[in-house]
């Protein structure tokens, strides 16, 4: 099987590979060597933009079905790309101690947020199994062990894990990180209620007294959690506060 009819997957990936390996090793030899912070922050996130774009391939053959035995829908392809993205802007986002350069300070946050819009505005809106449009992704199976926990649990952890390494050192793009995954974790809560009353036919006009009356607990019970975690961290900063006075 080939890409495209003119490259062998195999081949596809193992260049995407090389050229990941051959930048790393360029970024880590210039940055021991001192010369020049801002282009070893180029060479590692061009390293991992080259990763990322192996792994879109990847799904995309998969997605066509070019695996046997191996089923991937649009809905699932996208959410993994998903998670790439996040992943891989965690990967790059700045350690406590080090002093980054521009694209050092930005490159994590760039793909942490572009995972972030993708998953909201394409799973979360476009091809959603319950308000999508036309060619909205239907999910079968277990409820939380289906491919809903991976378009929309799977990143919030990721957004709460971004935001709990930043809350000290940026508290911007910390809050905003824990909103996102706040809103996804909202949105996986209700559908996957959603689903365990209709499995895959989500996208039923019918709601019943019961169902309703789930989604107003599963509201009013992430409300208490949103409104326990952040008592607990307001603490914790004060805390952290009078521990440096």
């Amino acid at each position: 099987m080939t890409l495209e009819k003119q490259l062998p997957l195999w081949a596809g990936l193992l260049t995407f590979a090389g050229a990941a390996l051959l930048l790393f090793s360029a970024s880590t030899v210039v940055r021991r060597s001192n010369d020049n912070v801002g282009i070893a922050e180029a060479l590692s996130a061009a390293a991992v933009i080259a990763a990322l774009t192996g792994v879109g391939v990847a799904l995309h053959w998969l997605a066509k079905g070019n695996a046997p035995g191996v089923a991937l829908d649009e809905f699932t392809e996208t959410s993994l790309r998903v998670l790439a993205l996040m992943a891989a802007g965690l990967t790059l986002l700045p350690r406590i101690h080090e002093t980054p350069g521009p694209i050092g300070a930005w490159r994590g946050h760039v793909l942490l947020c572009l995972g972030l819009l993708y998953a909201l505005f394409v799973p979360g809106m476009a091809i959603n199994p319950w308000w999508g449009g036309p060619g909205r992704a239907v999910v079968n199976g277990l409820a939380i062990f289906n491919v809903l926990t991976i378009a929309f649990a799977a990143p919030a952890a990721l957004a709460f894990w971004a935001a709990n390494r930043l809350y000290m050192r940026q508290r911007l793009f910390a809050r905003i990180y824990a909103i996102a995954g706040a809103l996804l974790t909202l949105m996986w809560l209700l559908l996957e209620i959603r689903h365990a009353f209709h499995n895959g036919e989500m996208a039923a006009p019918e709601h019943g007294l019961f169902e309703s009356a789930c989604y107003a607990l599963a509201v009013l019970a992430f409300a208490l959690v949103v409104a326990i975690v952040a008592r607990m961290r307001v603490k914790k900063t004060r805390i952290g506060r009078l521990r440096k006075i």
